[in-house]
C-alpha cells in the first residue's frame, strides 16, 4: 500500500463521492448486525473509505470510540464532512499506526483483497484487537474483479484457511450480493452484478462473503 500508483488511482478515479452521497445503507447495517452489540464498545473500520459504516456505528451503534483508517486522502476527506466526529486516519493497512489491543470490534469491507500483503494486514488486524474482540471480514469469491490496481482473488476455502491461519475462529460465513444492479450507468458493472447475483444462489459461489470472526 506505498505504492504511489494504488495512492493515485484511489485519490483521484475511485468513487468515494457516490459512495458518501449515496450509500448501500441497507447492505450496510446488514454486515453490521454481525457485530452487536456495539454500544460502548471501541469499533474500528479498516480501509473505510467515505466512512458510512463508521458513521453507522458512531451515531446508530452507539460506539464509544470510533476510529476509521483509509489509504485515500480523498475518501477521507468525504467521511469528515458527513461525521466530523470520528477520528479519521490516513493510513497503511499492513502499518497501523494504532496501539496494541486497541478494539473489540472491527469492520473490514472490501479491503483486505487489495492489500499488497495480506497475511501481514491480518497480523495487524490480531495485533490491534483484544482478545475476544469480534470483527466481521467481508471479501470477494475468486471470480470478481474489479478496476482496482491491486486485487488477490481465491474461493471460500482459501479465504477460510488464510484467517484460521492468522489465529481467527469463524464464528459463520454471510452472504454478501454485491451492490445494487444498477448502482450506475456502467454496463459492464450491470452485466457482472447480475452475474454474481445469480450465482450468489449457489453455495460457495457468493458474490462476497461475510466472515464473522473472533480473535483468539
Amino acid at each position: 500500500m506505498t505504492s504511489t500508483a494504488p495512492r493515485a488511482f484511489y485519490d483521484s478515479q475511485y468513487h468515494y463521492e457516490e459512495d458518501a452521497s449515496r450509500p448501500d445503507e441497507k447492505r450496510i447495517r446488514r454486515a453490521l448486525r454481525h457485530l452487536q452489540p456495539i454500544e460502548g464498545r471501541d469499533f474500528f473500520d479498516l480501509g473505510c473509505g467515505a466512512g458510512w459504516a463508521a458513521r453507522l456505528a458512531k451515531v446508530d451503534g452507539r460506539a464509544k470510540k470510533v476510529v476509521g483508517l483509509d489509504f485515500s486522502r480523498t475518501g477521507l476527506l468525504h467521511a469528515r464532512r458527513h461525521s466530523p466526529q470520528i477520528a479519521w486516519i490516513q493510513g497503511d493497512g499492513t502499518a497501523l499506526p494504532l496501539a496494541d489491543a486497541a478494539f473489540d470490534r472491527l469492520f473490514c469491507n472490501g479491503s483486505l483483497e487489495h492489500f499488497p500483503d495480506i497475511d501481514r494486514g491480518l497480523r495487524e488486524i490480531a495485533r490491534i484487537l483484544r482478545p475476544g474482540a469480534r470483527l466481521v471480514l467481508i471479501v470477494p469469491n475468486f471470480y470478481v474483479k474489479t478496476e482496482q490496481p491491486m486485487e488477490f482473488r481465491t474461493h471460500y476455502w482459501g479465504w477460510k484457511r488464510k484467517l484460521e491461519t492468522a489465529g481467527f475462529l469463524v464464528e459463520k460465513t454471510g452472504i454478501d450480493w454485491g451492490p445494487p444492479v444498477f448502482k450506475n450507468a456502467n454496463l459492464k458493472r450491470v452485466i457482472a452484478r447480475t452475474i454474481g447475483k445469480i450465482l450468489s444462489a449457489i453455495p460457495f459461489m457468493q458474490y462476497q462473503f461475510i466472515f464473522v470472526l473472533t480473535r483468539a
